[in-house]
């Protein structure tokens, strides 16, 4: 069974995420969003049974494009982010031998708050925390890149809207 979908989207105008995000907390389907900066400006999580959360990220204004990964592996938890935290998002492409056992890798690491496995572009969809970006990047090159079956990851960063 499906558990969902992840929406990554970016913008034409990143000015216009704060509005964006506004319009995104009166949709039913979606159940959480983060705003990000790096190759996305928003991850959505959608329920998978409709495509009312598409179509109406589709509509906002200054809307660029959407990429879906469909949930195969739920391992989000209900959380909150700190804000005395920091946190990036990684989209990591494995190796489909690989997926299973680098999940479970993943999630056992103290600095992974939750990898979910997806399909789409992106095998696995995890959260990282910590201090600062910098000793995220660090986690990152020393704990996560060599894991073996990851092929390419993507990495950015959360941020809070309400901050700005």
């Amino acid at each position: 069974m499906i558990a969902g979908k992840y929406l990554l989207v970016t913008f034409d105008d990143k000015q216009k995420l704060t509005d964006a995000a506004e319009k995104l907390n009166t949709v039913d389907s979606i159940r959480s969003w983060d705003a990000v900066d790096g190759h996305y400006h928003l991850l959505v999580n959608a329920n998978s049974d409709s495509d009312t959360a598409a179509d109406s990220i589709k509509a906002l204004d200054g809307f660029s494009s959407l990429t879906e990964c469909v949930i195969e592996t739920d391992n989000q938890k209900n959380y909150d982010l700190d804000d005395s935290f920091t946190y990036a998002y990684l989209f990591i492409e494995s190796d489909s031998d690989s997926k299973q056992d680098l999940s479970v890798k993943l999630n056992l690491l103290d600095n992974i708050e939750f990898c979910s496995e997806t399909s789409g572009p992106f095998t696995h969809i995890a959260l990282v925390k910590d201090e600062n970006f910098d000793k995220i990047d660090k986690f990152i090159k020393r704990e996560v890149k060599d894991l073996d079956g990851i092929l390419r990851y993507k990495q950015d960063y959360v941020l809070f809207l309400d901050r700005m």
